[in-house]
């Protein structure tokens, strides 16, 4: 990705939000916990409670926003990624992560998100 990212991390358990802060960091990416609006984000990455899901998904319709929510857990069980698909995530990432699945996913939810005017 040739833009720095803005991703905020909501509703993550403690050990998934340590690491996909350092990560983002290190990456060069902006990690935020608690933006102004959902209009300042480029993705999201939520926990896979259903009910916390569905709020961040409701956050983003709400703002007539394109923000791809990738749920984030623990579990590499093929059959939570697809619940998370169904409910309406963009993808699904199982923590801990390497950078590259990391940029994966801003290169398959933001490959036509133009980047930012300097």
């Amino acid at each position: 990705m040739s833009y720095q990212a803005t991703a905020l991390l909501a509703e993550l358990d403690p050990a998934s939000s340590r690491q996909l802060t350092e990560t983002l960091s290190r990456m060069g990416h902006n990690p935020v916990r608690t933006p102004e609006s959902i209009a300042s984000v480029d993705i999201v990455f939520c926990g896979t409670n259903p009910i916390s899901l569905a709020r961040m998904l409701e956050a983003v319709r709400r703002q007539h926003r394109d923000v791809p929510v990738v749920a984030v857990g623990h579990d590499a069980d093929t059959s939570l990624w697809l619940d998370m698909l169904e409910q309406g995530a963009a993808d699904y990432l199982c923590t801990p992560c390497e950078p590259i699945q990391i940029d994966w996913l801003f290169e398959s939810n933001l490959r036509n998100k133009p980047a930012p005017q300097a």
